[in-house]
């Protein structure tokens, strides 16, 4: 018999019998389209609230005008600042 066969007699099978399942594993989760039980996932994580902790810019006045604008000559480095006025 085909596996897609088995499941459905051990599914029938379970209903019959009044069987639970806590769907605890990552792949019956994955079937039914929830959240799996792992990573991000976990019951832990689920109540987190993120702190935006993003630094903020400066606001600049709408007729600002830079002295001088700095166009870096190389490619940016990862998480390099630059500064593109005084």
């Amino acid at each position: 018999a085909a596996s897609f066969q088995e499941t459905t007699k051990v599914l029938t099978e379970s209903a019959i019998r009044g069987k639970e399942d806590q769907l605890l594993g990552l792949k019956e989760n994955v079937i039914i389209g929830k959240l799996i039980p792992a990573g991000t996932g976990i019951d832990a994580y689920q109540e987190v609230e993120i702190e935006d902790t993003a630094p903020r810019g400066v606001t600049l006045d709408s007729d600002f005008e830079p002295d001088e604008i700095h166009i870096p000559d190389e490619p940016l480095e990862e998480n390099q600042t630059v500064y593109i006025a005084k």
